[in-house]
Formats: C-alpha cells, sequence, structure tokens
C-alpha cells in the first residue's frame, strides 16, 4: 500500500495539519472523483484538463521503466492516469496543470493510487498547493518570494563571511561570484521578486 517514508509524511500531516489518514474515507473520494460524471457545463474544461493529461502521461519520469507504456501491463502509466483524471474532476475550476504529473508520479513510487490521490489532496488543501496551481499561480509567486527572503537570509549570511575572509584583492571578484549564484537560484522567479538579494552586496 504505501513505503515508509509515506507512514512518515502520514505521521507528520496528523501531527501539523490534525489529519488522519483512513484508507476507506480516501478511496471512497477517490472512487467519486474517478468515476464521477461531469456535468456538462464543465465538459469543455474537462476535455481540455484531459487533452493535457495524455500529452503529459509520456513526459512523465521517461527513463523510468515504470512509466513506460512497453512495459507489460502498463500499470504505472495507467495508475498515473486515473490519478491525474480524478484531479481533473477533484475541482474542475483549477483542473489539470503541468507540473501535476511529476509529483503525482512521484507519490506512485511510493504507494498505491489511493494513498497518492489522499497525500495530494491533502497538499493541495493544507500546504497550499492549491494556490500554487490556481489561475494566475499566485502561491507560485507567493512562494518564490519566500524562497527569496530564505537565499537572502541564508546566503547572505554565507556571502558576506566568504567575502570578509577572502583577501582584499579578490574580495570584489568574491562578491560577483555571490551574486551570480544568487541570480542564478532565483532567475526563474517573475520580477515581483524582491531585488534587494543582488543589491545587499
Amino acid at each position: 500500500m504505501y513505503c515508509s517514508a509515506v507512514e512518515g509524511w502520514l505521521k507528520a500531516i496528523e501531527k501539523r495539519v490534525g489529519v488522519r489518514f483512513s484508507y476507506a474515507e480516501a478511496e471512497a473520494k477517490y472512487s467519486i472523483c474517478l468515476n464521477g460524471t461531469v456535468g456538462e457545463k464543465d465538459k469543455d474544461r474537462y476535455d481540455k484538463g484531459m487533452e493535457q493529461v495524455m500529452k503529459d502521461l509520456d513526459r512523465t519520469f521517461p527513463g523510468q521503466k515504470h512509466f513506460k507504456r512497453s512495459t507489460a501491463g502498463t500499470t504505472g502509466i495507467t495508475q498515473l492516469k486515473n490519478l491525474l483524471r480524478a484531479m481533473v474532476k477533484r475541482d474542475l475550476s483549477i483542473g489539470y496543470v503541468q507540473g501535476m504529473n511529476f509529483l503525482m508520479g512521484a507519490l506512485l513510487f511510493h504507494s498505491c493510487e489511493v494513498v497518492a490521490f489522499w497525500l495530494f489532496d491533502v497538499l493541495m488543501r493544507y500546504y497550499q498547493l492549491q494556490d500554487v496551481y490556481g489561475a494566475r499561480l499566485p502561491g507560485l509567486h507567493l512562494h518564490g518570494q519566500i524562497v527569496d527572503l530564505l537565499l537572502e537570509a541564508k546566503f547572505g549570511t554565507i556571502c558576506e563571511k566568504m567575502v570578509s575572509s577572502s583577501p582584499e584583492h579578490i574580495k570584489d571578484r568574491r562578491r560577483a561570484d555571490c551574486r551570480r549564484c544568487i541570480s542564478a537560484r532565483i532567475g526563474s522567479w517573475d520580477s515581483s521578486a524582491p531585488s534587494s538579494i543582488l543589491t545587499r552586496w
């Protein structure tokens, strides 16, 4: 059903957000999402989500035997498709967003479909993943800014120590190296991210 790592995750989730895992409840919710019908007004949204799911199935961990279509029974790819279909139906306002396939695939390495679905649902509801995948990705921008601030705090201290302990004639070069390092780490975040990291030194 799941590996020892998942057992640790389930305990941590219960302790942190007070949600206890119940296989029967998780299975019932998964079954409803997987097998439930989509209303006529939501059909276009569902079809678009599933069209993207079908494109991304073969792109998910392509080097892993578990997700190869040529593997006898193609269990992994079928499980992944089922999970992503259930996630599309779970909340049609979000549907499927690229990236969900890798997270769901990673959960499948450690657990069965029902447990993977429950874990993903918990991440969506209690760990702000719903905001990350929401329209205009507000959670992604928020988390990007949090990472920037953490980098500023952590790398700022490290870089200051590195620069201050350097011989005088290479301090400017060390400072530039630090800027490049941090710039590379935050380069993927949008322009709304704090720029103080790069101007601090």
